[in-house]
């Protein structure tokens, strides 16, 4: 945190989520949740968990005409099921950004 409370990120700390064991791949969780509709843009990470050692977290950016309620949250959900999307690997952490800061390079 900087002296103004705010927390900045670098980049991945590493490039796997190991939730329990099972080794999962933030990548393929970003393809899946930038083809729902909503989704301008996504960013996977780990999130820590006190059983499984990680699990999945997803900040989102939604389209500008887009606003997020539980009923969308649904919505996602069953678009990620719908999408052969693996239940284990199901965010257990949103949030919601304006936008993904990105380097030089574009990542």
């Amino acid at each position: 945190l900087d002296e103004n409370g705010y927390l900045c990120l670098s980049g991945r700390y590493k490039e796997i989520i190991n939730r329990a064991g099972e080794k999962i791949s933030p990548l393929e969780i970003e393809n899946v949740c930038r083809q729902w509709a909503p989704v301008l843009d996504c960013l996977a990470f780990s999130c820590s968990h006190i059983q499984l050692g990680e699990t999945v977290g997803v900040a989102l950016v939604l389209r500008e005409s887009e606003t997020i309620s539980p009923e969308r949250l649904a919505d996602l959900q069953d678009f990620l099921i719908s999408s052969g999307f693996n239940p284990k690997w199901m965010p257990q952490c949103l949030v919601f950004m304006r936008n993904i800061p990105r380097g030089s390079t574009g990542k």
